[in-house]
């Protein structure tokens, strides 16, 4: 596994259900599966990070292509810390 993820809970907004992960990079991309079908959206709180190139992408895998229910990471260094937010259904 190339990102190594901590469930912080969930919580429903509004229509949507929302899963909360503390997440550590272990290598530069990956595919990160949430509890979702689908995942509408997502965003990063960083907690500890030595890149500037990092970034997320709903429904999708590293490279960008369609993973229902994934996250895409991509520009992480290993040990890069944050907290991720994935909102969908």
């Amino acid at each position: 596994m190339a990102f190594t993820k901590e469930s912080l809970g969930s919580t429903v907004w509004g229509n949507k259900r929302v899963y909360i992960y503390s997440m550590t990079a272990d290598a530069a991309t990956d595919a990160i599966s949430t509890d979702l079908g689908t995942v509408d959206y997502c965003w990063m709180n960083i907690v500890s990070m030595t890149t500037t190139a990092a970034a997320l992408v709903a429904d999708a895998g590293p490279a960008s292509t369609a993973i229902a229910g994934s996250v895409g990471a991509s520009g992480f260094t290993s040990g890069d810390a944050f907290t991720l937010f994935a909102v969908g259904r």
